[in-house]
């Protein structure tokens, strides 16, 4: 597993130079570096987890929920979502971290993982670099009560496209018709609804 030379996310070709075992264990240190779990008190916290397409999304998301929950973590699964999701949720949720898996710019045959802090940050430099260390160490978590998974319902969902659309301003948007190119297929959808909800037309 490798970080990216911006040191803005883990990346690696499933396999090859990552797999789900090293995604385990980013994912445990990550909580631990985070705050997620604490050897004095063991409460349990949440963590807000996302998707993008890509290829290994689906068996990384899995491999990720289940160290979660056995890191004593309660996970709050958002499916097929952009990574500002990830990002606004966590915060509004009251989450400990979010995780996005993403192939992100890459090729199909690379998979990633972004983390983001409590307050929506993403974590990038020195703290990614620890989390880094971390895995590379095996480091792992056990906790003898174990998280839950719930999947986010649409009410969850809808405050990110809330986020987004009081984040314009209200512009007026119903004179525009607004063509969008979309280079992952998670931020479609959310990018033709908030234009709409303005009064775009939108193709």
């Amino acid at each position: 597993m490798k970080i990216k030379k911006d040191r803005s996310a883990f990346y690696g070709i499933l396999g090859e130079t990552i797999d789900i075992y090293q995604a385990e264990h980013a994912v445990s240190a990550a909580f631990v570096k985070l705050g997620g779990y604490s050897s004095a008190t063991r409460d349990r916290c949440k963590v807000v987890v996302g998707h993008d397409d890509s290829p290994a999304a689906d068996m990384m998301t899995s491999a990720v929920c289940a160290a979660l929950c056995a890191s004593g973590a309660d996970v709050i699964t958002l499916g097929l979502v952009p990574s500002g999701a990830v990002s606004c949720l966590t915060s509004i949720c009251e989450a400990t971290m979010g995780v996005m898996i993403t192939g992100g710019s890459f090729d199909n045959s690379v998979s990633g993982l972004k983390f983001y802090q409590k307050d929506g940050r993403q974590v990038t430099g020195e703290l990614l670099q620890a989390i880094h260390d971390a895995t590379d160490a095996g480091s792992s978590v056990s906790c003898k009560q174990l998280g839950r998974i719930q999947q986010a319902d649409s009410a969850t969902i809808g405050m990110y496209r809330r986020n987004l659309i009081d984040a314009s301003g209200f512009t007026m948007f119903e004179s525009l018709k607004i063509a969008v190119e979309c280079t992952g297929s998670a931020s479609a959808p959310f990018a033709k609804q908030v234009l709409e909800q303005l009064g775009a037309t939108v193709t």
